[in-house]
């Protein structure tokens, strides 16, 4: 169930598994991910090994943009401004407030989140199977 959430996340911003390129072909681009919380947590490592599976690799085609609130939640709003400004290819935020922020940072910006346990009460998405915008859930 994840690799498929992964892959619809994944696709339109052309991070799915592709052929080898001969060495005549352009270079494979670079996909920066903007990750945005308080601290490290089990779900970021859980984004990242899915991105893993998929044949993306830190410092080979994919890099992160890490920031972090430490611990403090009214510092996650700049935090989410600075990564639309930085024009980072996708946000993930690990729970709730990190996910609202984000949300009220860009509506432009693809954003994943991991751990909300009401994202239809909170706002982030219309519904569960329908989103809407440009957020939608990692797992």
């Amino acid at each position: 169930m994840r690799r498929v959430l992964a892959l619809a996340v994944l696709l339109p911003l052309g991070l799915c598994p592709v052929p080898p390129r001969s060495s005549a072909q352009a270079p494979e681009r670079t996909v920066r991910i903007g990750v945005l919380g308080s601290r490290p947590s089990a779900s970021i490592a859980a984004f990242q090994e899915a991105l893993r599976e998929l044949g993306h690799v830190e410092g080979r085609n994919i890099t992160f943009e890490y920031r972090w609130a430490d611990g403090g939640i009214p510092q996650l709003r700049p935090l989410a401004d600075e990564m639309v400004r930085l024009r980072v290819d996708l946000i993930f935020a690990p729970g709730t407030v990190a996910a609202l922020a984000a949300k009220a940072a860009t509506t432009e910006i693809p954003i994943v989140f991991a751990v909300v346990a009401d994202p239809v009460g909170e706002k982030l998405v219309a519904g569960l199977s329908r989103p809407g915008a440009n957020i939608v859930s990692f797992r």
